[in-house]
C-alpha cells in the first residue's frame, strides 16, 4: 500500500488532471455512480498543496483539482460554461506587464494624435476651400506691396488648381533688385499660394508699370522651386518637360526636375537630381535607362524648336555637388555620344 501511495504522489506531481466534481456537474454528458478513495496528499517541492476540493482515486487512477495544479505552476485558469471548456493561460511576467502598459499608453497617444491630425486637416481643408482668389490676392498685396522697399501690385486669375500671377512693378525698381531678391520674392509668393491651394500649378510674369511689357516669366516647378526666364518659349518648354519627366525615375525612387536654358536655336537641358541623397538609387539605374531619358528629352526639344542635332546639349546634373554626372550629345550626322560618371 505504501508503494501505491508513492505512485499516487508521483502521478499527482506531474499533473494528472481532473476538473473538480462541482465543475463537471455543469458539463454536457451523463451521470453515473462511482466509488472513490480519499486521503491522497499532493506534494510540490516537498510542500503539501491543499484545496477545498480533495483529490481522490477511482479504479487505480488519481484525480486532482485542475485549478490547484495550474495555480501552483503560476497559470491562469477559467471555466467557459458556454462551450464547456477549461481555459488555461500563461501569466504575464512583470516585464511583459510593463511592456503592455507602455503599448497601451502609446496606443492612446497615437489615437489622440490621429484625432488632432484629422481636426487639423479638416480645418486646413475648410480654410483652403473657403479662401477665394480675391481674398488671397488681397493678402499677397498686403504682404508684398513694399517688398525690398519697392512697390508691387499682384493680380491673381485662373482657378484654385491653376493659378496665374501677374506682378506689376516699375522696370527700374525690378532691374535694381539683385537676382536673389527677385527669386526670393517670386518663391515666397508661389509658396504662399501653394499653402492655400495644395498642388496648384502656379505660373505668371512680371510686368512693367510704365510700358505694360512683360519683363520676365516664372513658374513653380515639380520640386517647388521657382524658375525664372525672360524667354517665354524656353520657360514654357521647360515647364512641359518638367511635367512630363519629373516622375520618370519614380520606380527607382529618384526624384528629379528638368531645367532648360539657352535659346530656341541652341537650347541646353539638365536633368537635376540630388546625388548625395539618392546616390545608391542612382547608381543602380542602368546606363541604358539614363540614356533613354536624355534621348526622349532631346527629341521633344528638337520637335518643338526644330533645332539641329548638334545644337542641343543634354546633361544630368548633381545639384548637391554642382557637377555633371552624365551627358548626351548628338552630332550633325546623327551619331550619339553618351557619357556617365561612375
Amino acid at each position: 500500500m505504501k508503494k501505491s501511495l508513492k505512485r499516487i504522489v508521483i502521478v499527482a506531481s506531474i499533473a494528472i488532471i481532473f476538473i473538480c466534481l462541482v465543475s463537471v456537474a455543469y458539463a454536457a454528458g451523463s451521470f453515473k455512480k462511482i466509488e472513490a478513495w480519499y486521503g491522497v496528499k499532493i506534494m510540490y517541492n516537498n510542500q503539501e498543496l491543499t484545496s477545498n476540493v480533495e483529490p481522490f482515486i477511482v479504479d487505480g487512477s488519481t484525480y486532482v483539482p485542475l485549478r490547484l495544479i495550474m495555480t501552483s505552476f503560476d497559470k491562469d485558469i477559467t471555466w467557459d460554461s458556454a462551450n464547456n471548456k477549461v481555459m488555461i493561460y500563461d501569466k504575464p511576467t512583470s516585464t511583459e506587464m510593463a511592456l503592455r502598459t507602455q503599448i497601451a499608453q502609446k496606443d492612446m497617444m497615437i489615437t489622440d494624435l490621429q484625432a488632432k491630425l484629422r481636426k487639423y486637416e479638416s480645418g486646413t481643408s475648410s480654410s483652403s476651400s473657403s479662401t477665394t482668389l480675391s481674398d488671397l490676392e488681397d493678402d499677397l498685396n498686403d504682404d508684398y506691396d513694399d517688398f525690398d522697399g519697392k512697390s508691387f501690385d499682384i493680380t491673381l486669375s485662373g482657378s484654385k488648381s491653376d493659378v496665374s500671377v501677374r506682378i506689376d512693378v516699375s522696370s527700374t525698381n525690378w532691374s535694381n533688385m539683385t537676382s536673389s531678391k527677385q527669386t526670393s520674392l517670386l518663391q515666397n509668393i508661389c509658396e504662399d499660394i501653394r499653402d492655400k491651394y495644395d498642388d496648384a500649378e502656379v505660373e505668371g510674369y512680371v510686368r512693367s508699370t510704365s510700358s505694360s511689357s512683360k519683363i520676365t516669366f516664372f513658374y513653380f516647378n515639380s520640386a517647388e522651386i521657382i524658375r525664372i526666364n525672360a524667354n517665354e518659349d524656353i520657360l514654357n518648354m521647360e515647364k512641359e518637360l518638367d511635367k512630363e519627366y519629373h516622375d520618370y525615375l519614380d520606380s527607382e525612387d529618384v526624384p528629379l526636375y528638368i531645367t532648360l536654358s539657352g535659346t530656341k536655336s541652341e537650347p541646353a537641358y539638365m536633368v537635376n537630381i540630388d546625388y548625395r541623397k539618392y546616390d545608391d538609387e542612382w547608381d543602380d539605374i542602368s546606363d541604358s535607362k539614363v540614356k533613354t531619358l536624355l534621348s526622349k528629352i532631346f527629341d521633344d526639344i528638337q520637335d518643338e524648336f526644330d533645332s539641329d542635332d548638334d545644337d542641343i546639349d543634354g546633361y544630368v546634373y548633381d545639384t548637391n555637388n554642382s557637377k555633371t554626372i552624365a551627358s548626351y550629345y548628338k552630332s550633325s550626322s546623327g551619331s550619339v555620344t553618351f557619357n556617365r560618371n561612375r
